[in-house]
């Protein structure tokens, strides 16, 4: 938010939209849900809307709130790092305070939000919902994103409350709000910066419209006086107000519907990446009252210094502690399957009947695939990370490779003379050269990885063992494709199999009891997959610095569809320089 509007004027003087254009935008956006979400947000229509206002009341009491509801792009460099942690290093946290952080505490906003809709936590998910909406809403803004936020550097002060508060009060009741229903992103981060350089490319038009009705209307007629309780104040006329929304041709109307679908598309985002949780009845809500103690300290934005008239931010100089995380992943416990365990059953001749179908052919197959989508040097290296009985390890070498192939869980994978095999944790294994071709296949990624930073943590470590330019292959199941058969018997050379599978938020599991040809008793063996959707992996390897390039839904390189593709894989490159 900002200053104060200077100019009295008849209508609200709050800040970004004003109270009436941000409720709506939390109240509608909930009708672009799908159902499931929408019969959810549904039943707090009312908390949502009411609580859609609760920052700019917040910002009042806090130094720190301010610089989170805009971002004086016209104050930072062109090339402004997109990250946070790379902006600090750059910029400093004074800067980034004194110029605004909107995009950057947007997205640490709905990793706050993800983290609550993993933990089912009912009452965070509804009050970081409606403050999200109201960060969203300031980020559709073109003032938010310009230091002449209240045309106060070109001698049109007033422009603010005009554009936000006035126009969408006056005419708000008769605009289209039908927006369609809401769509995951794909890059969180990168939709966010194109809401802020979109808002930012109409700042002149914002002006130039300003300009233009000035002139049509003349400066005498631009202005009426009204007398509210026992003071004269002095507004905007009827026919300037008119001529100004006339001449932005929709904008208004159009930012406040790119605003509604966009926060329903980020909490439906937001509940997939958590793996579409149940969601539980609330009991209670969050209700918070300003100003707190000014003593409070906000460990996103550290510790500010209270002032109950206060511009932008007075942050605290000198401090090193970082506004906020991003991203801030939860860590979860579940039982854990022993390594032991695990050996039992990836070694265990069983496993290999049971896949007999994965076989050489598929693999080489997948290898085709992918080496005729990307240009590799002569030699090449590279690694087959999570390697189990080493199918895609002969592949690779086959197809004229220098292969690396590393597991924990298997100590004799069937390898080809040349390849380099290591029974070694990805966790902790360093390995002695870097590869242009680093393959994680068969959905070894999430096989009893029970937290969800381990995979961040291991695909930022396979990232930094590739070379620039080089290729990261990340083959996982589609988990909304996953086999809906929850119990089947398979009889494999005598050998019969009695295969259950259930799920439950955080993870696929499945139970193996076989029955040998031999007579023999009985085993159970089990496997557990991590729950990871398109949306999660994206972000994963976006974080650790990859540029995607192809996400496909087999292994002929077919496009990835949702509901219809037996797998989820990532072709990834990292950046030359």
């Amino acid at each position: 938010m900002r200053w104060l509007i200077c100019l009295l004027l008849s209508v609200s003087q709050s800040w970004a939209w004003g109270f009436w254009a941000h409720r709506r935008i939390n109240r509608l956006a909930v009708f672009s849900l799908p159902e499931t979400l929408f019969a959810f947000y549904r039943n707090h229509i009312e908390y949502i809307t009411r609580q859609a206002t609760k920052p700019d009341e917040r910002r009042m009491a806090f130094s720190w709130e301010p610089p989170r509801h805009y971002i004086d792009l016209d104050r930072y460099p062109p090339n402004l790092p997109h990250r946070w942690q790379e902006a600090v290093e750059l910029l400093s946290i004074d800067t980034l305070h004194a110029h605004g952080m909107l995009p950057w505490h947007l997205e640490a906003a709905f990793w706050d939000l993800v983290e609550a809709f993993r933990k089912q936590n009912t009452p965070q998910i509804l009050k970081l919902s409606a403050e999200i909406g109201h960060y969203i809403g300031d980020a559709h803004v073109p003032l938010h994103t310009t230091a002449n936020y209240n045309g106060q550097l070109t001698g049109q002060q007033g422009i603010h409350a005009l554009w936000e508060a006035l126009l969408p009060e006056q005419y708000g009741e008769t605009y289209d709000y039908w927006v369609g229903q809401a769509k995951i992103w794909r890059s969180v981060r990168d939709t966010l910066w194109k809401v802020i350089y979109e808002s930012h490319a109409l700042v002149s038009v914002v002006l130039q419209a300003e300009r233009t009705a000035t002139h049509q209307v003349g400066e005498i007629k631009k202005y009426t006086y009204r007398i509210r309780g026992n003071q004269t104040i002095r507004t905007y006329s009827a026919a300037f107000i008119e001529t100004y929304h006339t001449l932005l041709e929709g904008m208004v109307e159009s930012r406040l519907r790119k605003a509604i679908h966009r926060l329903a598309s980020l909490w439906l985002t937001a509940w997939h990446l958590a793996g579409r949780p149940v969601l539980s009845p609330v009991s209670t809500y969050i209700e918070e009252s300003f100003p707190y103690d000014s003593s409070h300290i906000d460990h996103r934005c550290g510790e500010g210094k209270f002032s109950q008239t206060f511009f932008r931010c007075a942050p605290t100089h000198g401090s090193s502690a970082l506004p906020f995380e991003i991203p801030k992943f939860n860590t979860f416990t579940f039982g854990v399957l022993s390594l032991s365990s695990m050996n039992r059953w990836f070694a265990s001749p069983y496993y290999a009947l049971l896949y007999a179908h994965r076989d050489d052919d598929e693999a080489a197959r997948f290898v085709g695939t992918i080496l005729r989508h990307i240009s590799l040097p002569t030699p090449a290296y590279a690694l087959d990370a999570g390697c189990g009985e080493g199918r895609y390890a002969r592949a690779l070498a086959k197809a004229g490779l220098v292969v690396d192939a590393i597991d924990v869980a298997v100590s004799t994978p069937n390898v080809p003379e040349g390849v380099r095999f290591y029974q070694k944790d990805l966790r902790t294994w360093e390995p002695d050269r870097h590869y242009h071709l680093i393959g994680s296949f068969f959905t070894s990624l999430g096989l009893e990885i029970q937290r969800w930073d381990e995979v961040k943590s291991i695909v930022r470590r396979l990232a930094s063992w590739l070379l620039p330019g080089g290729w990261l292959v990340i083959d996982y199941t589609n988990i909304h494709k996953a086999n809906p058969v929850t119990e089947e018997e398979l009889v494999i050379n005598d050998n019969r199999f009695i295969i259950k599978r259930w799920q439950d938020s955080f993870m696929l599991h499945k139970s193996i009891q076989v029955y040998p040809a031999d007579g023999s008793s009985p085993t159970t063996y089990e496997e557990n997959v991590l729950k990871l959707t398109e949306g999660d992996l994206y972000q994963i390897i976006e974080r650790a610095g990859l540029e995607i390039k192809a996400t496909w839904g087999d292994y002929d390189g077919q496009l990835f569809q949702l509901t219809d593709s037996p797998r989820l894989i990532f072709l990834a490159q990292k950046p030359v320089s």
